[in-house]
């Protein structure tokens, strides 16, 4: 599970299945994600992500851990769900955790979005722990196949 408090915000992301039969989907997670941002808040229940993509933010998070410059992104497989960066705010370091978190309703016979953007600043000595979060999330949760 990674849980990050910041100023004003709260991310949690926990794993609730990833693919481990030999399929093209091979390594796909599941996340269940929960987001609070200045009073504002939402969950979802099934964030779906690609191995590619979750290796490639990995190595851009490794990186800005590294060198405290940059931004480390991700984009969940349906983009609407999920679009979730970790960034530098300034050079001396500071960062921060903004995105997206949203889902399609149905309201009568259309269709609609509903989101809630997020924003908050957190500490920085905090990034390793996140990283090492985030690294760990590819080696839990449930492996059943749906």
């Amino acid at each position: 599970m990674v849980i990050i408090i910041g100023t004003w915000g709260l991310l949690r992301i926990e794993v609730l299945q990833t693919i481990s039969e030999d399929r093209p989907d091979k390594g796909s997670m599941n996340w269940r994600v929960n987001v609070e941002s200045h009073g504002f808040g939402g969950n979802l229940d099934s964030v779906w992500i690609w191995p590619v993509e979750f290796e490639r933010f990995i190595d851009e998070l490794v990186l800005l851990e590294r060198i405290r410059q940059g931004k480390a992104s991700l984009v969940s497989m349906s983009p609407e769900k999920l679009r979730l960066n970790v960034q530098s705010i300034n050079h001396a370091g500071h960062m921060m955790v903004e995105g997206q978190l949203g889902r399609q309703v149905f309201i009568g016979n259309n269709s609609r979005l509903i989101n809630v953007n997020f924003a908050f600043e957190f500490d920085p000595s905090l990034l390793p722990a996140a990283l090492r979060d985030f690294g760990e999330l590819n080696h839990s949760g449930n492996s059943n196949p749906l």
